[in-house]
């Protein structure tokens, strides 16, 4: 495997829609308004057409989970030479305190799990738990929050490995946001789990030394920038990010993500198209 650019169907969420069709999350249930552009069938065609040929597709873009659905969306990946590399499951919490909560929650993650199969993704994301440690001050592979997900992790590691998809999380939600809690539940997951290291999730003065601690654990990564009020780029942050990853000679889909107001007159793939021009000049193949 290569470091190679990807980009997340989050960032097209204007232009996708939100879908929640699952039923997961009723609160959640959002179908497409008369404003959505594109299903994602369509994404692996308008990515390729970009440039980019690996995808991250959150769990909320699809419209269907049939089996004909996932076989129209894997040919369009084929025709377009586009890799699906992973499902981002965007819900669920695997510590949460009520015991039959997180039980529903972890069969719902195993449900989107077997889909990443079905569909032929390799991987799908997991987030490790939106919980907060229970000791503040103790030692962190003992605090049982952390050992739950722990737990967790190398049960769905496990579940995926039989469908052919590889279970990984992200610094992501209240449990992950600090580099410390994330490595304490990497090291009780006795190197089965790897992440996806995002920049843009860690924040204040240290973030750039909190990525660092977790790049050298990245398989994947998501990388995001800030704007002026006229949509030029700032690309500082981008690039920094990328020369943390370089370091640790990062080897993965490097996922470009959209997630600002956009300035008049331009769209999405505008910005996708000027994040893509910074990162292929700075990323390490």
């Amino acid at each position: 495997m290569t470091a190679r650019i990807s980009v997340s169907s989050w960032t097209l969420h204007r232009a996708l829609g939100a879908m929640w069709l699952d039923g997961f999350d009723p609160a959640k249930q959002t179908p497409p308004g008369p404003a959505r552009e594109i299903d994602l069938l369509e994404l692996p065609g308008r990515a390729a057409a970009h440039g980019i040929r690996t995808l991250e597709l959150c769990h909320f873009h699809f419209s269907s989970r049939e089996e004909g659905y996932l076989a129209e969306l894997a040919a369009e990946a084929d025709t377009h030479n586009v890799e699906l590399y992973s499902i981002l499951i965007d819900d669920g919490d695997i510590t949460a305190p009520d015991p039959a909560v997180r039980d529903r929650d972890t069969a719902w993650i195993r449900s989107w799990i077997d889909t990443a199969g079905e569909l032929g993704a390799s991987a799908a994301r997991v987030i490790a738990g939106d919980t907060d440690p229970v000791h503040a001050n103790g030692s962190l592979t003992e605090d049982p929050n952390i050992r739950q997900s722990a737990i967790a992790l190398k049960e769905l590691h496990a579940y995926g490995a039989e469908r052919g998809v590889k279970v990984f999380t992200e610094n992501f939600k209240k449990l992950s946001l600090k580099a410390d809690q994330l490595l304490a539940i990497l090291e009780l997951c006795d190197g089965q789990i790897t992440i996806c290291a995002d920049f843009g999730n860690f924040k204040g003065e240290d973030r750039y030394e909190e990525f660092a601690k977790i790049a050298p654990h990245a398989t994947s990564a998501h990388a995001k920038a800030q704007y002026t009020d006229d949509g030029a780029i700032i690309p500082d942050d981008l690039i920094g990010g990328m020369r943390v990853l370089n370091q640790h000679h990062f080897q993965g889909p490097f996922s470009l993500i959209f997630d600002q107001p956009m300035a008049d007159g331009k769209t999405e793939w505008d910005y996708l198209d000027l994040m893509k021009g910074i990162a292929d000049q700075h990323i390490q193949a």
